[in-house]
């Protein structure tokens, strides 16, 4: 009599892994799509004009002259998305300024220096459209995040700085 004892098979450690892992992706996806379509990020959502006030240190006072002008459209460098309009753009310079030369010395430098020559910095601001989420967070666009304190680098047609965003509120 042939005896093949016939083993039962039994559920491993792997396969009890495996499906864990594949009910886990499953919950994720589920969990994204409800998200997505119950979000206040939906296409549906009122978006609001909102000024965004910063600044940018130490730029070439010919930049600052010739390229920040009323009307510019500024994006954000790592997702192209529109940042916003320039509303206005003010320059700020010291009464005076020291600069430290390479053999040690520390001369005054004049202020009424202008081109090249001149490096100043500047506050300005521009119209976003966004809103502000439940926490108290403004989305741009109602997707990217940005926030006060915070250094993000913008271009326009024919620059790219980085800035430091200063404040955000409702437009007027």
């Amino acid at each position: 009599m042939n005896e093949n004892t016939r083993q039962k098979k039994r559920i491993g450690a792997l396969d009890v892994l495996i499906i864990f892992l594949i009910l886990a992706v499953a919950a994720s996806v589920a969990l994204r799509w409800y998200r997505g379509r119950n979000s206040d990020t939906a296409s549906g959502v009122q978006m609001d004009p909102y000024v965004i006030t910063f600044e940018i240190m130490n730029i070439r006072d010919s930049s600052a002259q010739s390229y920040l002008e009323t009307g510019t459209n500024f994006y954000l460098e790592d997702t192209n998305q529109l940042f916003g309009t320039l509303r206005e753009g003010k320059t700020i310079r010291d009464a005076e300024k020291y600069y430290e030369m390479p053999d040690g010395e520390i001369r005054l430098v004049s202020t009424d220096l202008t081109g090249d020559f001149y490096r100043v910095d500047v506050e300005a601001s521009v119209t976003a459209r966004g809103r502000m989420d439940g926490e108290g967070r403004f989305l741009l666009d109602g997707s990217k995040y940005i926030g006060t304190n915070r250094e993000i680098t913008i271009y326009s047609k024919y620059l790219t700085v980085t800035v430091l965003v200063t404040g955000i509120s409702l437009a007027q």
